[in-house]
C-alpha cells in the first residue's frame, strides 16, 4: 500500500453519551484503510489531537503493509 495515496480523515465518535475524536486512514475512493478506534479503540478529546496523531501513523503504515 502506499502511504502517499492515503489521507487522514478525522471523525467524531458515533456514540451520542461522548464527545471524542478518531482519526482514519482512507484511500482515494474514500474507503477507511485503518482507524485509531477500531484498530487500537483509540480516541482524542479533541479534533486536532485526532488529526496530528493520524498523521503521525500515516507514514507508519507502509512500512508495516504487505507490497503487492
Amino acid at each position: 500500500m502506499d502511504s502517499r495515496r492515503l489521507r487522514v480523515r478525522v471523525c467524531l465518535l458515533r456514540d451520542p453519551s461522548v464527545c471524542l475524536w478518531c482519526w482514519e486512514l482512507v484511500d482515494p475512493q474514500g474507503a477507511a484503510v485503518e482507524s485509531s478506534w477500531d484498530h487500537a479503540w483509540t480516541a482524542y478529546s479533541s479534533r486536532e489531537q485526532a488529526q496530528e496523531a493520524g498523521l503521525r501513523r500515516l507514514p507508519e503504515v507502509s512500512c508495516v503493509a504487505p507490497r503487492g
